[in-house]
């Protein structure tokens, strides 16, 4: 891909693509994502053989080596609440100061479920027998109130033959 010979839309949907800057002349537009491509370039080229054996051993592939993206601390402690809210509104200032998209993170949108399931008095259960009871409870309640799907062609079968019913009667009457 030549940048200079993009157009400046074109420019900003790449630079978009890599959440950077899409502000600027074309020109400063241009500089940016080059230097977006050759970093690229260069985190994609980095491999090391290891001193021991002759494989290569790709740092990109590793999982999560230091443990950066781990929810809690070394002794498995979850974060309160207040240190999830303190955690995201750094976030959220940090994605303001470099002009890219604010998206808050699982940890965070869970943690609101659960607190709003707390002060609302509901309860969240992810265990398929809370859920069975769940709809067993809804099943039944749609059989009370004439909803079932397995109900409904029952009733359109009473329906139909009490119509027929009065059909015959009504030929019979009219003989």
């Amino acid at each position: 891909m030549e940048p200079s010979k993009l157009k400046v839309e074109e420019l900003r949907k790449e630079l978009r693509s890599r959440n950077l800057d899409t502000s600027g002349l074309k020109q400063v537009l241009v500089e940016r994502l080059e230097s977006a491509l050759v970093e690229e370039r260069k985190r994609d080229n980095v491999r090391v053989v290891h001193p021991d054996t002759s494989e290569f051993i790709d740092f990109h592939k590793q999982k999560d080596p230091q443990g950066e993206n781990k929810v809690g601390d070394s002794i498995g402690r979850l974060p309160t609440e207040e240190e999830l809210e303190a955690l995201e509104e750094k976030r959220r200032k940090r994605a303001e100061r470099f002009g890219v998209p604010y998206v808050p993170s699982k940890e965070f949108l869970e943690q609101k479920k659960l607190s709003r399931a707390r002060r609302f008095g509901e309860e969240l259960s992810e265990e398929p027998e809370e859920s069975s009871k769940i709809e067993e409870k809804k099943r039944r309640r749609a059989e009370r109130f004439g909803l079932s799907s397995k109900s409904l062609p029952d009733k359109v079968n009473k329906q139909v033959s009490q119509i027929n019913q009065t059909l015959q009667t009504a030929k019979s009457l009219q003989k």
